[in-house]
């Protein structure tokens, strides 16, 4: 008799962090890095998840580098948490990232999981999850000079925070940025 060996996990890299659009969209200061999925993680997920797992697995990458939303986790310290659509229709996809890197200079994804669009919208309207745009990254780049958008009380061109999406939308505009539809 053969002994069944279960499934061999290994680190999976999953690209660079989007660094500039999460510091824009959150104030933080992330430097740039390699994000992985390590075993750990990995086997964290599987147990925690284990029917959600497998179809969740191969979206974790795509919502690291184009998240819809962006939040800061102040419930588990050290932490950001990215969401973003995913194929099956009306589902997300929470990441949970570490913004501490490790000694290899690695941020680590710590879990991930669906999450329904009823938990988001609670969040949103409470200013916990922000709308991340690739546009926040255009305007950086095109304005280097430009003040970056803090957590709580401004926006992107530096105007005072109203706390909505259209006033964000308007400010990037107004600079000449270029955005996605809603």
């Amino acid at each position: 008799m053969s002994k069944r060996r279960g499934i061999r996990l290994v680190d999976l890299s999953l690209g660079p962090i989007p660094a500039e659009v999460i510091n824009l969209t959150l104030g933080l200061d992330l430097d740039p890095g390699p994000v992985i999925l390590s075993r750990g993680a990995q086997k964290h997920a599987l147990s925690s998840h284990p029917v959600e797992y497998p179809p969740c697995l191969p979206h974790v990458a795509a919502v690291v580098a184009d998240s819809l939303y962006l939040g800061d986790d102040f419930k588990n310290g050290g932490k950001i948490e990215m969401i973003g659509r995913v194929p099956a229709p009306g589902s997300f996809l929470l990441v949970a990232v570490t913004i501490e890197r490790d000694p290899a200079g690695r941020y680590n994804v710590c879990s991930f999981y669906p999450i329904s669009e009823k938990k988001i919208q609670p969040r949103r309207a409470r200013g916990y999850l922000r709308r991340g745009f690739k546009a926040l990254k255009q305007l950086r780049l095109r304005f280097p000079g430009a003040p970056a958008r803090s957590c709580r009380s401004r926006n992107v061109a530096g105007m005072p925070k109203s706390g909505s999406l259209h006033t964000d939308r308007m400010a990037c505009r107004a600079a000449g940025a270029t955005l996605p539809p809603h």
